[in-house]
């Protein structure tokens, strides 16, 4: 349908499976121990495809032994352990332990990152580009790194957990409104659809209302040749910037406006192997692109 091959994309990610149950996308021989966010993307697409994983409890046992002593190498490791663990139907071996890390962790990375933000800020120009140190020249494009990623990852993983502590849903509001920038994004120096993604999760998973002008502004990213740019006016075609805003309407009450099209880019990036590569031109094959691709499929019904 559409172009797509879901019974290559099947294959594809049965083949990143590794011994230890997990997957990864650069699977080869075992010669690599599988990661935690390929493994949630992995089973994500599976599922989607209304196919079984393998060997569920080796997998099961993979993704809880990444917590030892209640704690994990990193906030990414606990909220993608955490989520495919969840879609599994299962738990964390110490529940607790885990949301009490992924609590401070998220605290931490939010207050450093917000931090590196306020400072990273004088080095970029009203219009979102990188300047050089001295002043003198334009380097390039850029953006600020956005504190709204731990929070995100904070909120869904704890509300996955038993619910989110009202302390840390203020400290995420709060964060939220500090990122809000004019025209109805959200991002700093100036909105992204990355930051505008994560703000608009975290007022949903926390039921508030999504601002009118945050749909409005994902829309003025949406290209009617199919695509979503990272901001209004700049030309990309990349499908995690195509995920986020098909997800960031579907979360503030919309739906894209040119679907098909979005389809064809989406079929446009599958690769010979049966995965999807970034964007249209050529590109190695990841779980990351390939549960991009498959989310966005299914939130728009074509799977």
């Amino acid at each position: 349908m559409y172009g797509c091959d879901f019974g290559a994309v099947r294959g594809y990610v049965l083949s990143r499976r590794g011994s230890d149950g997990g997957y990864l996308s650069y699977q080869f021989m075992d010669m690599f121990e599988s990661s935690a966010d390929d493994t949630f993307y992995a089973i994500y697409i599976l599922r989607r495809l209304g196919v079984e994983p393998p060997g569920l409890q080796s997998t099961v046992a993979f993704l809880r032994g990444l917590q030892v002593d209640g704690a994990y190498r990193s906030l990414p490791v606990a909220y993608y352990a955490v989520k495919a663990l969840s879609m599994l139907g299962e738990e964390p071996y110490d529940p607790a332990a885990a949301a009490s890390y992924i609590e401070r962790a998220a605290r931490e990375s939010m207050s450093l990152v917000d931090a590196g933000a306020a400072l990273a800020e004088e080095h970029f120009l009203g219009d979102g580009s990188l300047k050089s140190f001295d002043a003198t020249a334009v380097i390039a494009g850029g953006e600020v790194p956005s504190g709204l990623l731990a929070a995100s990852m904070g909120v869904e993983a704890l509300s996955l957990l038993g619910g989110v502590p009202g302390g840390f849903a203020a400290e995420a509001l709060r964060l939220v409104e500090g990122y809000e920038a004019p025209g109805g994004g959200y991002g700093r120096p100036v909105a992204t659809l990355d930051s505008t993604y994560h703000a608009v999760k975290i007022l949903s998973l926390l039921g508030r209302p999504v601002p009118r002008e945050a749909a409005g502004w994902v829309y003025r990213c949406e290209s009617p040749g199919g695509g979503f740019s990272v901001r209004p006016g700049v030309e990309s075609r990349f499908l995690e910037h195509l995920y986020y805003g098909v997800e960031a309407l579907h979360m503030a009450g919309g739906e894209p406006r040119y679907g098909g099209r979005h389809v064809e880019l989406i079929c446009g990036c599958q690769n010979g192997d049966g995965g999807f590569r970034r964007s249209p031109v050529l590109g190695l094959s990841t779980l990351e692109n390939t549960y991009y691709a498959v989310a966005a499929l299914w939130r728009m019904g074509v799977l």
